[in-house]
């Protein structure tokens, strides 16, 4: 065996049986790495677990936790290694028995068909609220005496989902910091020192903070999940198969003041899944009497919704115009989110201005933020919401 001995937060993790934990701290702090021969200690421990190490994507693996894994963490020579190279090895198997499974979140159907003993989840604040509740539902294997998933991530918004689970205590949290690594050398914290803004913060402080250049700040939009009060009912759709299928549904009501309230209460963000199947959930979660705004560019599949007696249409998709509906509607107070809506929350936090060309950020993950600016651009251009002109200039 190697002989690498946990020290301080590594040690309190090593130790640590809370069924979900997160590893939080700035970069290399020894996170991964503490995380990983853990998990080789579990699989050696105990016989015939099964491990899942995952991240967002397949590919994002290999040369990132499949490196460390091999190349700091597993003992030099294992014969169980066999001659596979890190790009298409699907699994590890340990002499007894134990299993090591590698898997992308991008390949969610072949997450689901399997249990777990201890999940891994590297690069956590890539994934969503979705991603998390799939991984929770296969934590089910019976071969140790606890089960585990364990959450490894640098800190992002304040208000991402990991962040909101850990201020609920939902999920434990372990702190690591710079001394943890006994390894990094000066030179690394020198770099790290010259970023700035929140990247200085997030990756050399540790500290959970908004990017700079945020589009939607929904901060203040956020309030207890209730029931939709009597209104007008609107949802909007985002489509997608390999990327995500995004669903929004809200109310637009009236207030004790008659002040316009929008209302968002629900949301759906799912992959590879057909538009039958979202078709069927928006009919289970949708009011009866909801107005889809669809993006146009998928007209068939705004058919296929009609002929599940959805009422579906194109949604105004004007980009300028979308923002600053939402915008106003912010900033006069007239828009409320539901606190269980992780995935929305997660994804306005990262929506930021490219610095240069001060539109949206190209190749976000955007497709919630998109059905919200359909959602408002619509009912706005309509004549359905009323905005104050001042407030969207």
């Amino acid at each position: 065996m190697n002989a690498y001995k946990p020290a301080l937060h590594a040690d309190e993790l090593f130790r640590c049986r809370s069924k979900i934990t997160a590893i939080t701290g700035p970069a290399r702090c020894g996170k991964s790495r503490a995380a990983l021969e853990k998990i080789l200690l579990f699989a050696l421990k105990y016989p015939g677990v099964r491990v899942l190490l995952t991240r967002k994507t397949r590919v994002s693996m290999t040369e990132s936790i499949l490196e460390t894994l091999e190349n700091y963490v597993i003992p030099k020579g294992s014969p169980w290694m066999g001659n596979i190279t890190r790009s298409t090895r699907q699994k590890y198997i340990l002499p007894n028995g134990s299993e090591l499974i590698i898997c992308g979140l991008d390949m969610p159907q072949k997450v689901l068909s399997s249990e777990y003993d201890y999940i891994y989840v590297s690069e956590a604040i890539e994934t969503d609220a979705n991603d998390y509740e799939i991984l929770l539902s296969r934590l089910s294997g019976r071969n140790a005496p606890y089960r585990q998933v364990v959450l490894d991530t640098n800190p992002g918004s304040p208000i991402h989902w990991i962040k909101q689970r850990i201020d609920s205590n939902e999920i434990h949290n372990i702190q690591f910091q710079f001394s943890d690594n006994p390894v990094i050398d000066q030179d690394v914290l020198d770099s790290l020192k010259l970023l700035t803004g929140h990247r200085y913060a997030r990756l050399y402080l540790g500290q959970w903070c908004a990017a700079e250049g945020i589009i939607f700040d929904l901060s203040n939009c956020l309030c207890p999940h209730q029931d939709p009060p009597k209104g007008e009912y609107y949802g909007s759709i985002d489509f997608g198969f390999k990327d995500p299928f995004g669903a929004l549904l809200g109310v637009l009501y009236n207030d004790q003041a008659g002040k316009q309230i929008l209302y968002i209460y629900d949301e759906r963000k799912v992959n590879e899944q057909p538009i039958v199947v979202h078709a069927q959930w928006l009919k289970a979660n949708a009011n009866a009497d909801t107005i889809f705004f669809c993006d146009h560019e998928n007209p068939e599949a705004i058919r296929e919704l009609r002929k599940h007696d959805l009422s579906a249409q194109s949604a105004n998709k004007n980009v300028i115009f979308g923002l600053e509906s939402v915008q106003s509607m912010i900033a006069g107070n007239k828009l409320f989110i539901s606190d269980r809506l992780h995935n929305l929350v997660a994804e306005a936090s990262c929506f930021v201005y490219d610095v240069l060309t001060e539109k949206p950020a190209k190749n976000q993950d955007d497709h919630l933020s998109d059905c919200l600016r359909y959602l408002c651009a619509t009912l706005r251009s309509s004549g359905m919401l009323e905005i104050d002109s001042a407030q969207a200039s």
